[in-house]
C-alpha cells in the first residue's frame, strides 16, 4: 500500500523553482515549506521563485483546505 498525501495548504505562484532543463525541483519546494536547508542550488534556474515561495509561507499567504 502506498502512503496517502493530503493537501493542507496551497500557494499560487507564477513560477516554480526549476532546473535549467525545466524539471521542477521538488526537493527545494519541500525544503522551503518545512524551513530546512534546500541543499545544492547550483542547477536552479531562477532563485526569485524560491524567495517568493518562502515569503508566501512566512507571511501566511496561502489557501487553507477547509
Amino acid at each position: 500500500m502506498e502512503p496517502v498525501a493530503v493537501v493542507g495548504k496551497v500557494v499560487i505562484l507564477n513560477k516554480l523553482p526549476k532546473t535549467r532543463t525545466g524539471k521542477v525541483m521538488r526537493r527545494v519546494l519541500g525544503a522551503a515549506v518545512t524551513g530546512q536547508n534546500p541543499g545544492d542550488l547550483s542547477t536552479l534556474e531562477g532563485e526569485e521563485s524560491l524567495e517568493k515561495l518562502k515569503g508566501a509561507f512566512s507571511r501566511g499567504s496561502y489557501l487553507n483546505k477547509q
